[in-house]
């Protein structure tokens, strides 16, 4: 973008990908400028939008570089920073971007401070931003999270066995990043690789690392076990990296992307919780525990005594054979139909 001169100020009309698709200069007289934007013949910046009113705001810009807008009487109001106004007057525009109707408009003044000019793209200069670099070490760490995870299960085969998670993780974190980069592609015109990826790799190895501490610390304080606790970091990384890549690929409002982030894996987590739950009431052979080994010298404070374990492994088994002879089996009714 060019600067602006100090004796004007412009006014762009954005499209939906916020990239100005009409441009017009207004010049400052004795250190004021004023423009109007409606759809009427009588407004200076005309827009084509039902829900604006023929002159629907006034611009006025000082030498100073401030700007302020006033409601011409219109039904829908105006939008700045994100919250409607209704009757607005001399209403001090913060950043450059204001709405109208469903219209976004941007106010370019000389005070405008124009980043610097970019180099030529190339793969080796995008790897080597801030989003590039975070997006390979996370990606790194991500992989050699999900060997670490297959050596852990120590299998008999464990080099099939590492190879393929990381194959499936590698291949699940390629469908999910490129879903998101076609989706900004199609809102912002722009594909933003760099920084899903960087997103996504941040979150699930912020996820993997947390709940790794939680269960060297529940190891170590001889903490109950807490079954829920993978779905609610789950949950939590799901909401996370909603919002991330709600905030990178649209121009969502933040408000209604925490929502979205907060609404969407409440319902899915409290649905899988639910069915889980429901499962594993029916399923007699479940066992709550999925327990990893640590070195006793991780111990910070000493386990329940031998008898207590005992006697409450004795109240577990009776508290199963209860819920065992509740559930009706799935043979008995099998045995009724055949009889019927």
């Amino acid at each position: 973008m060019d600067a602006v001169r100090p004796d004007s100020f412009l006014v762009e009309v954005l499209d939906h990908h916020g990239r100005a698709q009409t441009r017009l200069r207004f010049p400052l007289v004795e250190g004021r400028g004023e423009a109007t934007v409606g759809r009427g013949l009588a407004a200076d910046v005309l827009i084509d939008d039902a829900h604006a009113a023929a002159v629907h705001v006034r611009i006025a810009v000082d030498d100073t570089g401030a700007v302020r807008l006033s409601d011409l009487g219109s039904l829908n109001g105006l939008v700045v920073g994100g919250k409607r106004e209704h009757g607005a007057t001399e209403a001090l525009l913060t950043g450059e971007v204001f709405q109208i109707g469903r219209t976004r408009l941007r106010v370019r003044t000389a005070s405008e401070k124009l980043p610097a000019e970019k180099p030529e793209g190339s793969a080796r200069l995008e790897l080597a931003s801030a989003s590039g670099r975070l997006a390979l070490a996370g990606a790194g760490a991500f992989l050699l999270y999900g060997a670490y995870a297959a050596w852990v299960e120590a299998p008999r085969d464990v080099a099939s066995s590492m190879v393929t998670h990381v194959a499936f993780s590698a291949g699940a974190a390629a469908i999910w990043i490129t879903a998101w980069a076609l989706l900004a592609r199609m809102l912002t015109g722009e594909w933003r690789w760099l920084r899903q990826a960087a997103l996504f790799f941040g979150v699930m190895v912020a996820i993997g690392v947390i709940e790794n501490l939680l269960e060297i610390a529940a190891f170590a304080w001889s903490l109950p076990p807490w079954p829920s606790r993978e779905l609610l970091l789950g949950v939590l990384g799901f909401g996370a990296l909603l919002f991330g890549h709600l905030s990178i690929a649209s121009h969502l409002a933040a408000r209604h992307a925490v929502i979205l982030a907060a609404v969407l894996p409440l319902l899915v987590g409290g649905t899988s919780l639910w069915v889980q739950s429901r499962s594993d009431a029916r399923n007699v052979n479940h066992i709550g525990m999925d327990e990893r080994i640590y070195p006793g010298a991780l111990r910070l404070r000493a386990g329940k005594p031998l008898d207590t374990f005992f006697a409450n492994a004795a109240t577990l088994s009776q508290q199963a054979e209860a819920r065992r002879k509740e559930v009706p089996a799935d043979d008995d009714a099998d045995e009724i139909d055949l009889l019927d």
